[in-house]
């Protein structure tokens, strides 16, 4: 008798499971899916990529995933509990925002400018009387504004975690990745109206628009995907917490 092995389809298993994440990640994942779209998600990285003699000094401290949601719902179901505070930037990453709404977190929005969180209105929302299981942060090419946070505004972030007792969690998936923005950067300055403005990024794949309050984003993204280009419609509206 022979057998033969016949290894796993891995990446159709991790998009399906990407898609049970919630609406938001399956909208996404639908946008990548459709022809012609140029997508970085949904499979392995090459092997020889893998920078395995950076990482083997510190195996003993690290977990590697399967992508960033993956480490992120392994995070989340760790740590928080139904009801409890999650601080986030405005905008953020949308899986973060989906492995934190699976556990029923209260996800608390603050806003970032260019040279990264705004501390004073984080300061003032602790002040509050606010006390968040986790601060989730993007320093390094942000993602979705391609921004990056400033070495002060860095350390007023740690100083203020550390007074509190809050768990400090960076994603830093794009920190190597700093290309020349020129070219899109250009190709917003001749193609969009007047009303539209975006981050400038510090590197990475992102840029953040803000368009008119009259366009509904969500309606738009079905008009771009048509004409061959995907994008994260945004703001994700706040949900509370199920106490």
């Amino acid at each position: 008798m022979s057998l033969t092995y016949s290894p796993p389809d891995w990446s159709s298993r991790l998009t399906v499971s990407a898609r049970s994440c919630g609406d938001d990640a399956a909208a996404v994942i639908a946008q990548t899916e459709s022809a012609g779209a140029i997508t970085l998600s949904g499979g392995f990285p090459d092997p020889p990529a893998f920078p395995a003699d950076r990482v083997s000094a510190v195996t003993a401290q690290l977990m590697v995933t399967s992508g960033g949601i993956d480490a992120l719902g392994l995070l989340a179901t760790s740590f928080i509990e139904a009801g409890d505070a999650v601080v986030v930037e405005a905008p953020t990453y949308f899986g973060a925002i989906t492995a934190f709404r699976a556990r029923r977190a209260d996800v608390r929005p603050v806003p970032i400018g260019d040279s990264g969180l705004d501390v004073e209105a984080l300061a003032a929302l602790l002040g509050s009387g606010l006390r968040p299981k986790i601060r989730y942060s993007i320093p390094d090419h942000h993602n979705p504004t391609g921004l990056g946070q400033s070495r002060q505004c860095r350390e007023q972030l740690v100083e203020l975690c550390r007074r509190d007792g809050i768990l400090l969690v960076e994603d830093v998936g794009y920190r190597e990745l700093s290309f020349d923005s020129e070219t899109v950067l250009s190709a917003l300055d001749e193609r969009m109206p007047s009303g539209v403005s975006w981050t400038v990024p510090s590197g990475g794949f992102f840029t953040w628009l803000t368009l008119p309050g009259e366009i509904d984003t969500v309606r738009a993204s079905d008009h771009a995907a048509a004409a061959g280009v995907t994008y994260v419609a945004g703001p994700v509206p706040p949900r509370q917490a199920a106490h």
